[in-house]
């Protein structure tokens, strides 16, 4: 398993990009995300030994690490965006409805192009949770 491209790096299997590294890219995308973008120093050591047990793949900590790197750069601007992202309200609650879900993924996307759909939604979730609902 290697890392092909720029900025925005994809897994690929023998050049080719697969369902297993697309799967293995989510997973640390919402491990990423689960954890606040406040990954302890042995972060990569330990997803490594899940994607091994769990997708049955060898991946180096160095590929993780810097996969989960760019991971934690969007969920620190995916908070940013939320807060410019809220519509006015009246509510004692916080709720999904108070935000402007076109606005906050308009961002990310401009923000980070070249990442898959997925991967923003899965930070983008996680970032609503933990840093608006709860």
């Amino acid at each position: 398993m290697t890392i092909d491209g720029g900025p925005m790096t994809v897994f690929t299997v023998d050049g080719q990009r697969s369902t297993v590294a697309h799967s293995i890219i989510l997973d640390l995308a919402a491990e990423t995300g689960r954890r606040c973008a406040n990954l302890p120093l042995d972060f990569a050591q330990k997803m490594a030994r899940r994607i091994q047990r769990k997708f049955k793949v060898k991946v180096a900590q160095d590929e993780i690490t810097i996969l989960a790197n760019q991971y934690v750069e969007m969920y620190r601007f995916a908070a940013l965006a939320l807060k410019e992202s809220l519509l006015p309200h009246t509510d004692i609650y916080t709720s999904l409805s108070h935000i402007d879900d076109a606005k906050f993924m308009g961002k990310l996307a401009a923000q980070f192009p070249a990442e898959d759909a997925a991967v923003l939604n899965e930070i983008a979730h996680w970032v609503i949770q933990y840093e608006y609902l709860r």
